[in-house]
């Protein structure tokens, strides 16, 4: 791996690393029961993929859960449950994963958790009496767009 590219994944699992203990330190959760039941749900779907038409590759079904916990769960419960969900989705993999490959999974999930809350959440978006649809489609291409291109 050339220098440029460590430097790269280093970055992105610092930064993702950084957001998920800075927001763990602010924990709070409104019903433990409902982000444990998530989080098991997401754990379970980190392994199911999806093929979409048109496209080569596959989609992890993960997706959907991480936009229900950003919708439904506070910041700190859906970035420890989508970090969780990218190491199991990552150890389930048949392949040899090394721990630098870990760090920028997980550390990109958080990164594309964070981003899409922050675009869910948006207090410009909500002055602007967005519809939720609408929120939603937004939250989405970002959800995808970060957890597509930084891989």
């Amino acid at each position: 791996m050339s220098i440029t590219a460590r430097i790269y994944v280093y970055a992105v699992a610092l930064i993702g690393s950084t957001l998920l203990v800075e927001n763990l330190l602010k924990w709070e959760s409104q019903d433990i029961v409902r982000f444990f039941c998530y989080l098991i749900l997401a754990i379970g779907s980190s392994r199911l993929k999806v093929a979409l038409p048109g496209i080569t590759g596959t989609m992890s079904v993960l997706f959907f859960f991480m936009l229900f916990s950003i919708v439904q769960l506070t910041l700190p419960e859906s970035l420890l449950m989508g970090c969780i969900a990218a190491l199991c989705q990552c150890l389930w993999s048949q392949q040899d994963i090394k721990p630098y490959q870990l760090a920028f999974n997980t550390g990109s999930m958080a990164i594309a958790i964070a981003a899409t809350s922050l675009t869910y959440h948006s207090p410009l978006l909500h002055r602007s009496h967005v519809d939720t649809a609408l929120l939603l489609v937004a939250s989405s291409v970002v959800f995808f767009l970060m957890n597509t291109f930084p891989v």
